[in-house]
């Protein structure tokens, strides 16, 4: 899976989405649809990880936005 580009924005968006978390929740998608893709975009940022300073950044907060999800899960 790969990154692509929001229609409407050209935020961020994973492949087979056209538009973007945010452009998402502006069209009026429900919220457990946003926060799919959401975090599908954290997972696709963790696995495209290259050599870049930008590319280890962007997995780091992935990371850490994903152990919040789930630290936020807990009972």
């Amino acid at each position: 899976m790969t990154i692509k580009y929001c229609e409407k924005c050209g935020g961020y968006t994973p492949e087979g989405f056209a538009l973007c978390p945010p452009c998402m929740k502006l069209a009026g998608a429900e919220d457990s649809e946003v926060q799919t893709v959401a975090e599908l975009l954290d997972v696709v940022n963790i696995i495209n990880i290259g050599d870049t300073d930008a590319s280890r950044r962007a997995a780091i907060e992935s990371i850490l936005k994903i152990k919040n999800r789930i630290e936020g899960a807990k009972p």
